[in-house]
């Protein structure tokens, strides 16, 4: 059964300041986007041919090897474009998470499966793609839009976001580090601040991952993840298989049980998407999977 309300205590040092970004981004950026798989750009070709498929949304770049499905790689574009524009007019909500995104070299890698994966990886040097600047978020093309289980693009692409774009335009209410906003909600989420995961959360925690390679920052990002997506009723049928690990997995739990992330992850300063993202990116210039499917 899922959890009866406790609300959280909101300390009182949560009002930060929204400090004022530049745009790095070229203009370019904010063209409208037209969704179309193409062959990998020079500046990538050092990964060809292990991966050979590439789509950009607003200079946020997602490969992809020969074994994934084009549908699933034009399934997590659409994600990724309707988390950056949540309203879907064609312009993204925050041209200072694009600059970010844009900056850090932000890359969504897709294979086939976990195993595609690790083959690719076996083929090519891994650390060059560090080496050149890239940050990256993997997601595997089995696990992308599964016929009967959760979409792990919603997860995956927003950790990207978060982690490169979002946390680093809001760093006092969304750095995944201690001391942000919401890692301070982490922490009365988890019954205390832990810089490691205990063997044991207390009583009335209701965030209460467990997987010990998660150091601190891994378990904000989870975190955040969980909250802001339920805020947006992405997990409001899942309770009896993430219960073990989330519990305020309905808008309604989250207002009653975790008030202070509810209040940061609403803040309408911080323009996160206020809608779930459902793969049918509505807005201009866009093809959809039905039409490139025919072309």
């Amino acid at each position: 059964s899922e959890p009866s309300p406790t609300t959280s205590t909101i300390p009182s040092t949560t009002s930060a300041t929204i400090e004022e970004t530049s745009s790095l981004a070229n203009e370019d950026y904010f063209q409208e986007i037209n969704i179309r798989i193409t062959s990998l750009p020079e500046t990538l070709d050092f990964l060809s041919p292990h991966f050979s498929k590439h789509l950009d949304i607003w200079g946020t770049k997602i490969i992809a090897t020969p074994k994934t499905p084009d549908e699933k790689v034009i399934h997590a574009a659409n994600i990724l474009a309707e988390y950056l524009d949540n309203d879907e007019d064609g312009i993204p909500d925050d041209d200072s998470v694009i600059s970010a995104l844009v900056k850090n070299k932000s890359m969504i890698t897709m294979a086939a499966t976990e195993l595609d994966f690790e083959e690719t990886l076996d083929k090519i040097d891994g650390f060059e793609i560090f080496d050149q600047g890239f940050t990256v978020q993997d997601l595997y093309g089995d696990e992308t839009a599964p016929e009967y289980a959760f979409d792990a693009s919603l997860e995956e692409v927003h950790h990207l976001i978060l982690n490169y774009g979002w946390g680093e335009v809001y760093p006092d209410q969304l750095r995944q580090e201690a001391g942000s906003a919401i890692a301070d909600a982490m922490d009365i989420a988890r019954g205390g601040r832990f810089d490691s995961t205990p063997s044991q959360y207390p009583d009335g925690a209701w965030f209460t991952y467990d997987d010990w390679t998660c150091e601190y920052e891994c378990m904000v990002t989870e975190y955040t993840y969980w909250a802001h997506t339920s805020l947006l009723g992405g997990q409001a049928d899942r309770f009896d298989e993430i219960g073990h690990e989330w519990r305020a997995n309905t808008p309604e739990l989250m207002r009653s049980i975790d008030d202070y992330a509810t209040s940061i992850l609403q803040d309408p300063r911080l323009k996160l998407p206020k809608s779930l993202p459902d793969g049918n990116y509505r807005g201009m210039g866009l093809s959809t999977v039905d039409e490139l499917a025919t072309t």
